[in-house]
This record gives C-alpha cells, sequence and structure tokens, in this order.
C-alpha cells in the first residue's frame, strides 16, 4: 500500500495487479474504468484531475516572503506526480505512449488520452448500444444468445452504462425466432403485473429450449415409424373392363370401386391439443409457479 504523509519516502504498489489490461486506444473505457479506482485507492485522482494543485516549491517566511527552504508538501506532490506517471507509462500501449512524450505531469498526460480517446468511447457506446438492440437469435442456440447478449450488456456496464434487467430481457424476447412465440406470449403474462430477474429468465427460456428439442425428436420418430411400416403398393398396368365415357347416374349406383370418387380427406387427422404434457403447458405453469399468479386458462 502507498503511504503519503508529510514525508516523501512511501512504496509503490505493482500496478499490473490493479490494472490488468494495457491502453491500446479503443479500449480506453476498460482502461479507465480500472485506472480510476486504482487512483481513488490511493487518494491520487485529486493529482490527476488537477484539484491539486502543486504547492510552491520554497517555503514563505511570516512576512510571506519565499525562502531558500524547500516546501516538504512540493516534494510529496511531486513524489505522488511521478509515481502516477510511472504507473500511467506502465498501462500504455508502445504507440500509445509516443502520444504523451514530453509531457512532464500526470494531469497532462491524462488530458491527453482523454483528448485522444474519450471521443472515439463515445462512439463505441452507441456501437455497443446498437448491437444489443438489433442482435438477433438466428441460427444460435439459446445459450449462445444469451451469451452474446450478456457479453454486450457487460462490456456498458463497465464502462459505467448500466443496461437495465427489464430492458435486457425486452431485447432479447424481441429478436427470439418464431418458434418461441408461445414462450414469448407466457412470459407477456407472467411478467404483466411483476418482473422477472434475469437470472429466472434465463433458466426459463432454456428449459423452453430443451422441451422444444425433446418434442421435435418425438415428432420425427413417429414420423420415421410410420413410414416404415406404411405399405407400398406397386402401380398396375391393367386396363379398365368397362368403357371410359363417364356415367354419373352408373357411376353413383355401381359399388365397384373403380369408379368411385377419391376421397381428398386423409384417413386421419392429428389434433393439436393444449395438454399437460405439451411445452406450452409446462412453460406456462412454470411462470405462474415462478411469479405466483394464476394461469388464465387450464391446461
Amino acid at each position: 500500500m502507498a503511504s503519503f504523509s508529510t514525508s516523501p519516502s512511501f512504496v509503490i504498489p505493482n500496478i499490473t495487479s490493479l490494472v490488468s489490461v494495457k491502453l491500446e486506444g479503443h479500449n480506453y473505457l476498460n482502461w479507465t474504468t480500472q485506472f480510476i479506482p486504482a487512483l481513488k485507492s490511493h487518494d491520487l485522482l485529486s493529482i490527476v484531475d488537477g484539484s491539486e494543485a502543486c504547492p510552491t516549491q520554497f517555503l514563505v517566511d511570516s512576512t510571506s516572503k519565499l525562502t531558500s527552504d524547500i516546501n516538504p508538501t512540493y516534494l510529496v506532490w511531486q513524489k505522488k506526480n511521478q509515481f502516477i506517471l510511472a504507473w500511467l507509462n506502465a498501462t500504455l500501449d508502445e504507440k500509445v505512449l509516443s502520444i504523451v512524450y514530453g509531457l512532464t505531469t500526470s494531469t497532462q498526460v491524462w488530458n491527453a488520452l482523454a483528448t485522444r480517446f474519450a471521443p472515439q468511447s463515445r462512439s463505441r457506446i452507441i456501437h455497443l448500444k446498437r448491437q444489443l438492440q438489433t442482435l438477433q437469435q438466428g441460427n444460435k442456440s439459446c445459450s449462445d444468445y444469451l451469451f452474446t447478449t450478456k457479453h454486450l450488456s457487460d462490456q456498458l456496464s463497465a464502462i459505467a452504462k448500466l443496461v437495465d434487467n427489464e430492458d435486457l430481457i425486452s431485447y432479447i424476447v424481441g429478436r427470439l425466432n418464431p418458434n418461441f412465440t408461445t414462450f414469448i406470449t407466457s412470459l407477456s403474462f407472467a411478467t404483466r403485473d411483476q418482473p422477472i430477474s434475469f437470472d429466472a429468465f434465463q433458466v426459463e427460456l432454456l428449459n423452453y429450449e430443451q422441451l422444444l428439442e425433446a418434442q421435435n425428436k418425438s415428432q420425427s420418430s413417429e414420423i420415421t415409424q410410420v413410414a416404415f411400416f406404411t405399405p407400398k403398393h406397386k402401380p398396375t398396368n391393367k386396363k379398365p373392363r368397362f368403357p371410359t365415357q363417364k356415367n354419373h347416374h352408373h357411376a353413383r349406383s355401381n359399388p365397384n370401386p373403380i369408379f368411385s370418387a377419391p376421397d381428398s380427406k386423409p384417413q386421419s387427422t392429428r389434433q393439436l391439443k393444449f395438454n399437460k404434457s405439451s411445452p406450452e403447458a409446462a412453460m406456462l405453469s412454470s411462470f405462474t409457479a415462478l411469479l405466483g399468479v394464476t394461469a388464465p386458462f387450464q391446461v
């Protein structure tokens, strides 16, 4: 720990244990996010921001005249200044270091870096927000989609631009694939009076994805079995024994299946029902149990 007093002697901690990144320009916000707490924890921010001005080099006597005696506070301030300069230089990339050649105070270096890279950082914030608001699930799994979205949110949070949980959930839900429509509907109902935490939202979304995958595998298996056991009829080239001229009256009374109108309806139809084993029912039950609300219909 650094110890500053009227004595100019103090211990310099290793900056690499406090600031893990080197400033390359594009990462200015991440760099300052780590550097500023390091300055505050050692009472050095006032030197950098200029609020603690450099004292006079020499002491004054009782008549306010300068003497030849060195001012101890001046020595301490200079030690602090050089200490911060060493920190700054140690965390700058070689290309960035060339920008601050010739600058003698930490305030000058700090302001020069802000002038050069802060405008780019504002553009970076706008870029991250746009990415977060327009990101789509596409062919990503829910796990990958959530990871990418949360990573963008964390980058904004790291530069003091926190993203509200409800807004983050809204961004994610708005770009889910169409097969999550039922999930979105259930979520909208379940959270209309009480918000859901982001952690709980992640769990419910991943659970619903697993239900969809299990349902798709089950349906695929049923289709395969039906295709395997359906008898295949060989086409015949036999000519009909009767004339091909149409006779509507005879066709209606003749029981011969050759003249029977083909049945346009399938032999069997499978009605989709909202039953207890469906993903929709499971998801709605999960949301209502989580938030302690009642479903608007029975499953």
